[in-house]
């Protein structure tokens, strides 16, 4: 699939959010209406480098589909839907570099788990 491909493939998926396909391998949806429905048809896309979604719609239910994309290295998720619980059990890929969540309340065990 080629750089063209690819913003037209994360375009489709986000659409009706207000995110932003930016780059062929990310998509910024900060402050934007990126819900559930948008992550679950980005599910499986394996090339997906970064999700700046801050401030979106998106809840516990995704978290588990956003760490399946094995090559995430920023992820941003402050200040949606997503709990401490759902942090606490996530597993995180280890190709994530920059992680910010700020505006989730955390307990001492989802920062071990993060660790």
């Amino acid at each position: 699939m080629n750089k063209s491909q690819r913003l037209r493939y994360l375009a489709s998926a986000i659409e009706g959010s207000g995110a932003k396909a930016n780059d062929a391998y990310g998509i910024d949806a900060h402050e934007s209406q990126l819900a559930d429905r948008h992550v679950v048809a980005l599910a499986g896309w394996a090339d997906l480098q970064f999700l700046i979604a801050n401030f979106s719609r998106i809840t516990n239910f995704s978290l588990p589909l956003i760490c399946e994309f094995g090559r995430l290295t920023d992820l941003a998720i402050g200040g949606t839907r997503i709990t401490d619980s759902a942090i606490r059990s996530a597993k995180f890929p280890d190709s994530i570099t920059h992680l910010s969540l700020s505006d989730i309340p955390l307990t001492e065990s989802s920062v071990e788990n993060i660790r």
